[in-house]
Order: C-alpha cells, then sequence, then structure tokens
C-alpha cells in the first residue's frame, strides 16, 4: 500500500509497517515509493503482508478508522489552542 499523509488511509497505514505513506501532492516521493517496491521484493512482501494482517485483525474496520480519524482531530486540536 502506498498513500499521501493527508487524512483517510494514512491514518490506517504505519509508513515502514504495512506500506509506505508520501507526503500528499509530491509526485517525486510517489514515483520513488513506487521505484522502491518494484525493486526491492523483499520489502514489497513484508509491507503486503503486514497490510493483510492489519486488515485481518479489525484494525481497518470502519469503526478503527473513526477512532482513529477522531483521535488525529483531537490531537490537531489540542495542539492548536
Amino acid at each position: 500500500v502506498i498513500t499521501t499523509n493527508s487524512a483517510g488511509a494514512s491514518e490506517m497505514i504505519t509508513n515502514g509497517v504495512d506500506g509506505i505513506v508520501v507526503p500528499s501532492g509530491n509526485s517525486d516521493a510517489l514515483a520513488q515509493a513506487i521505484h522502491t517496491l518494484v525493486l526491492d521484493n523483499s520489502l514489497r512482501e513484508r509491507l503486503s503482508q503486514e497490510a493483510l494482517n492489519t486488515v485481518h485483525n479489525g484494525s481497518c474496520s470502519w469503526g478503527a478508522y473513526g477512532d482513529k480519524v477522531l483521535d488525529s482531530i483531537s490531537r490537531k486540536y489540542k495542539s492548536n489552542t
């Protein structure tokens, strides 16, 4: 999984664990992530397996997603007050 750091999938994916998170709007970073996964079979297999584990253990349910988004919003709100 490759995603951007905008709200959504980046709340569910841990960079380097079950996917790669790149900065939103950074096409060079996206191209590098794709290039890395094409060339590194071991990394691609590990991230793929961990992504499947994330889905199977319930971390990607709508409830878990909602909890992570609310937590992110709460942290951002607290840092601005």
